[in-house]
């Protein structure tokens, strides 16, 4: 009979380490998922002095438009490279917003365009500073490797 109440007799887990064993697995996965977009994100962007580190002569020139509710941001390449890729930073007054990197096959001689939605709230962007770049290979994957040296910085119309 003893044995019975002990077998049937089960309160399970106190409520305080309950709770900390739930504060602490959501702390594991909060940092495992931390891990994983920023090895994602900064693990696949590179900058880098183009011309210096790269040889690599990548030039371009940039535009930006505001209109209602977007701005449009046009990069002509006038080098001898492909342009794979560019970063843009938004400008309301001193407080500059990074955009996510954006892929964009540009041939030499050709220009191609990127809409973007205003930050709301902000309205258009003052100015805008284009960081142009290249696909790399890095081993077993392939990096975009942007150009600081090559940024371009304008005034939104």
């Amino acid at each position: 009979m003893n044995m019975r109440k002990r077998l049937f007799n089960n309160k399970g887990v106190s409520p305080l380490i309950a709770t900390v064993l739930l504060i602490g697995a959501t702390l594991v996965i909060g940092v495992v998922v931390y891990l994983l977009f920023s090895g994602i994100i900064v693990g696949n962007v590179e900058k880098v002095d183009c011309e210096a580190n790269e040889l690599i002569s990548l030039e371009v020139t940039a535009s930006c438009v505001n209109s209602a509710d977007q701005f449009e941001v046009t990069v002509n390449n006038v080098g001898r490279e492909r342009l794979d890729g560019l970063m843009v930073v938004a400008y309301y007054g001193t407080e500059g917003f990074g955009l996510p990197s954006e892929t964009l096959s540009i041939d030499a001689g050709e220009q191609g365009s990127i809409p973007y939605m205003n930050i709301e709230g902000r309205g258009s962007p003052e100015a805008v500073e284009v960081i142009p770049g290249v696909v790399k290979d890095a081993g077993s994957k392939k990096k975009l490797a942007l150009c600081i040296d090559k940024l371009q910085r304008v005034s939104c119309s």
